[in-house]
């Protein structure tokens, strides 16, 4: 079984990305997701879930909001960064640190400049990185017609969370569909009106380091969920 976060994604030709949009989850995605929280042993208490699309696929995602962070960045009046160049700038300074800002380079200086207002702060020609990553998202529930589906649209959040899929129809065979999402870490899960039959548990999420299309992702799903 694929326990790393990053290599179990399965090959599924679809766009590369679509607009955030929030909507209502049905209860079996919402039950579907609950389960699999208490499964991989996260705390339900705080974690709020939202839809989704993004990799051309809709999923239910559940987050744990940086109730700090969000509050700062109300205060100022920040949004969330969704440009990816500002991302990988802001990771290029400590947090809170003051640095002299012409020990940037020039590429560096224009980057922060697309920063949105509150993320950092400068004074006396030093620059300070205020913005963080505002949540954590510990789990993508993606749903699907069949397990294969639900399957393969699940694996597209590998390098960002647990997952976990929902399919509408059970598969002919339980055995070979389990022991598939087993091997890709990914849980799975058989619609039954409102509730989901679970033929095989979610595998624990290993992050590595943090990247700046993992922060994105995280700030469209603030996006999403702020919407």
């Amino acid at each position: 079984m694929r326990t790393d976060g990053e290599a179990g994604t399965l090959p599924l030709d679809i766009p590369a990305s679509a607009p955030a949009r929030r909507g209502g989850a049905d209860a079996a995605a919402l039950g579907c997701g609950k389960a699999a929280l208490d499964a991989l042993g996260v705390p339900a208490a705080g974690v709020d879930s939202v839809e989704l699309r993004v990799f051309g696929v809709s999923a239910l995602l559940f987050h744990r909001p940086d109730r700090a962070e969000l509050r700062r960045r109300r205060e100022a009046g920040q949004p969330p960064i969704l440009r990816l160049g500002a991302l990988e700038a802001l990771m290029g300074l400590p947090l809170g640190e003051p640095v002299p800002e012409a020990s940037l380079t020039e590429r560096e200086r224009a980057l922060l400049r697309t920063a949105p207002p509150g993320a950092v702060a400068r004074d006396a020609g030093r620059v300070v990185r205020l913005a963080s990553v505002p949540l954590r998202v510990e789990l993508a529930v993606a749903t699907g017609p069949t397990w294969r589906a639900a399957l393969a649209r699940a694996a597209r959040f590998a390098p960002f969370c647990a997952r976990a899929a929902l399919a509408d129809r059970p598969p002919r065979d339980a055995a070979p569909a389990a022991a598939e999402a087993d091997y890709y870490g990914v849980g799975l899960a058989v619609r039954d009106g409102s509730d989901a039959v679970w033929l095989a548990p979610p595998e624990p999420f290993r992050p590595r380091r943090l990247s700046a299309p993992k922060w994105k992702f995280a700030e469209r799903v603030l996006a999403a969920a702020d919407h």
